[in-house]
């Protein structure tokens, strides 16, 4: 006993000097806990209410977060991977009385939800998914009422029968209509009421086509004698019926209807013949319309879920993406695209005959940020070929298939000449991979390497710069293909040039086979949307915002990037270095792409270029870029100068 009020002693004094107390430390007090908790959740309703049609609403149209997703954030909510989380947030807790007749507790008719007078158009721009005019006025608002519209495709219940069964319009969900308890005994005990009975408590209303009128199940000859004090009315066979409808005593915003029980549950409940045809039909078909009906709006437990998960949705509605207020610098970028549409200056390059053939006025700018948002300007859907732009791109290829060994062939080095001069370094290498020797002997170590195996190789960088970008529009122009190996007199040159000197990787290879390639590659074209999103990967480190895999390593994207700000623009590099700051690569057709570390890319096009073969018009619009925002790489170690640029990776002070 004594050993044991010993060891109790030795253990109380013990816990006093080491803290090892059973006495609660200090924690924060249940009223400041409390009061975080009050905090955050008034935070949340707060932004439940800026998408809520009014303030008593208790659920957010889908179509309305879409909307500000698209014109306000930059997001496209067309891509699987916005609109898969835009579902599963929506469907979240729908058994729980989330979701399923949500658009009812809403208060809204689908005359509230009509577009609004078009915008005309001279020059014209999107943002996310949503198409605009050059006069930036908001594309996603009505110009008569001023309020948020819904661009989203309705859904429409239709017959099989129905010659416009593909066509799919929504029907607001009304309540069941409140029926007696007898009345409700005599349709469960009468067989031929079934079906009346399943139909007329689930209320699918009465749907038109330009040529039939029909409810969603039209009972039979027999069922509608049957059920004839009932609210469906039928007329001749084949003819039309409707439903009055219901709960109309009051105003949309008293009425408090109930989600209409899952069809599973209301066929076992009410003993209904699962084999019978006809039910096993209706059955189909109202799960359907449920399952399209619940994904329309978001209730509040579904938008607290969604803001207390890290995902796109949440980083934009609080203002945590890679540009918070994306439209506001659409709006600033735009002033700029206007402004350097107006220049003039360069002309179309002629030395491959094919490059001529194109409207010298093109003009086009697109942006795609880290997080996915995306702006464009002007002629994005023309598509253009790489030429020398795809240079970065093979660059990356050939790091991921050979590593490190990549530099025991080409430099890292401005050439500080003219990009197709005869320049080698000391040691007999290209001075980089960005200009053409470097970019031919590129090419020739790219894998695989047997003249059998040609489209295999091409098959290579082609589903490189898919996996890059979000979109299937890459093609290949075979016309300039063509038209640039028949005028490739000095491409063979330094090929030649370059076994002559002894160049590493040019023994044993076809020079046939390798300009070949290299022409490939350069008449691969594109759109400025897809090659935006490119440089958006190379932005990202490798990994593609879009579908979130990573396509390159990191240590292959900073290699290419350091060889882009360095050589992108050959002899013109270090003055863009010293002007720009940013890592880019020009082509000869006029094409440029720009690299935003972690925050997007930039890419711009107009064929008329300078003597340099860079476009006159990508220059004076970055020029007036980084004038504007602070995207230099040097930009934040000059704190107290540069005061007159804007940060748009800052959000606004609240």
């Amino acid at each position: 006993l004594l050993l044991i009020i010993q060891l109790l002693h030795a253990h109380t004094t013990m816990s006093r000097i080491f803290g090892l107390s059973n006495q609660p430390k200090p924690t924060l007090t249940d009223s400041f806990l409390n009061d975080l908790i009050l905090k955050k959740k008034q935070s949340i309703h707060n932004k439940f209410q800026q998408f809520a049609d009014n303030e008593y609403s208790q659920v957010i149209r889908r179509s309305v977060l879409e909307t500000y997703l698209e014109e306000e954030c930059g997001l496209d909510t067309k891509y699987d991977h916005l609109r898969q989380l835009l579902d599963y947030y929506c469907t979240l807790g729908s058994h729980n009385g989330g979701g399923a007749n949500a658009a009812g507790n809403a208060g809204f008719s689908e005359s509230d939800m009509g577009m609004g007078t078009p915008l005309t158009a001279q020059t014209p721009y999107t943002i996310g998914g949503l198409e605009g005019s050059h006069q930036h006025q908001s594309p996603m608002r009505s110009v008569d009422t001023g309020r948020r519209v819904n661009r989203r495709e309705s859904f429409v219940a239709t017959t099989p029968s129905s010659p416009q069964a593909q066509q799919r319009t929504r029907i607001p969900h009304s309540p069941p209509p409140q029926r007696s308890q007898d009345e409700e005994t005599n349709n469960m005990d009468t067989a031929a009421d079934s079906s009346e009975y399943y139909q007329s408590n689930h209320n699918f209303s009465t749907i038109t086509s330009p040529s039939t009128t029909s409810t969603l199940f039209s009972p039979s000859p027999k069922e509608a004698n049957a059920n004839q004090n009932t609210s469906v009315k039928s007329a001749q066979e084949g003819g039309a019926s409707s439903r009055e409808p219901q709960n109309q005593s009051l105003p949309q915003s008293e009425q408090h209807p109930q989600d209409p029980p899952h069809p599973q549950s209301t066929l076992t409940r009410d003993h209904l013949q699962k084999h019978n045809a006809h039910l096993h039909h209706q059955f189909h078909q109202e799960l359907e319309y449920s399952e399209h009906h619940r994904l329309d709006t978001i209730n509040m437990f579904q938008f607290t879920k969604l803001l207390t998960d890290k995902n796109i949705i949440q980083k934009a509605i609080d203002h945590e993406l890679a540009i918070p207020h994306f439209g506001e610098f659409v709006e600033d970028v735009i002033k700029i695209c206007k402004e350097s549409e107006r220049v003039q200056e360069g002309k179309v390059p002629t030395y491959i005959p094919e490059l001529k053939n194109v409207d010298p006025q093109d003009f086009a700018v697109s942006i795609c940020t880290v997080d996915g948002q995306q702006f464009s300007y002007g002629d994005s859907d023309v598509e253009f070929t790489l030429q020398a732009a795809v240079l970065p791109l093979v660059y990356c290829l050939a790091l991921e298939q050979l590593g490190k060994k990549v530099k025991d062939y080409i430099g890292r080095e401005p050439s500080g000449a003219r990009f197709n001069d005869f320049v080698l370094t000391e040691d007999k290498k290209p001075h980089n991979a960005l200009v053409s020797t470097g970019g031919i002997l590129t090419c020739s170590l790219i894998e695989p390497k047997e003249p059998s195996r040609a489209s295999e190789r091409f098959g290579k960088i082609h589903s490189l710069l898919l996996s890059m970008s979000a979109s299937k529009q890459i093609s290949f122009n075979q016309r300039v293909y063509l038209s640039e190996k028949s005028h490739a007199d000095r491409n063979a040159a330094l090929a030649y040039y370059m076994r002559g000197q002894g160049v590493a990787g040019m023994e044993g290879n076809n020079i046939a086979d390798i300009l070949d390639f290299y022409y490939q590659c350069c008449s691969i074209a594109t759109t400025t949307k897809v090659l935006a999103q490119c440089g958006s990967t190379l932005a990202n480190a490798g990994v593609n915002c879009f579908t979130k895999e990573r396509v390159l390593k990191s240590s292959t994207v900073r290699q290419t990037l350091s060889i882009m700000y360095t050589c992108g623009l050959a002899d013109s590099s270090g003055e863009w270095a010293f002007q720009i700051g940013l890592p880019a690569k020009s082509g000869i057709a006029g094409g440029m792409m720009v690299v935003v570390p972690n925050v997007c890319g930039i890419t711009v096009y107009s064929p008329k270029v300078n003597e340099g073969g860079h476009s006159v018009r990508a220059i004076d619009f970055l020029k007036r870029l980084v004038s504007k925002f602070s995207f230099s790489i040097f930009d934040q170690l000059v704190d107290g100068i540069v005061t007159s640029k804007s940060d748009p990776t800052m959000p606004h002070e609240s």
